[in-house]
């Protein structure tokens, strides 16, 4: 994966912030969500 599409799917996730810390996170659950969400068969992939 690249960072441009790591970062785009970071954009689509509620985002953890931990104090004291700049960087940001996202839930485990969450990711498996949104590419789950996003996965298509050959057949089903949106025009």
């Amino acid at each position: 994966m690249t960072r441009a599409a790591a970062e785009r799917i970071m954009q689509a996730l509620p985002v953890v912030l931990i104090e004291d810390l700049r960087k940001t996170y996202a839930r485990r659950d969450d990711v498996r969500r949104y590419l789950d969400s996003r996965m298509f068969v050959e057949d089903q992939v949106p025009a």
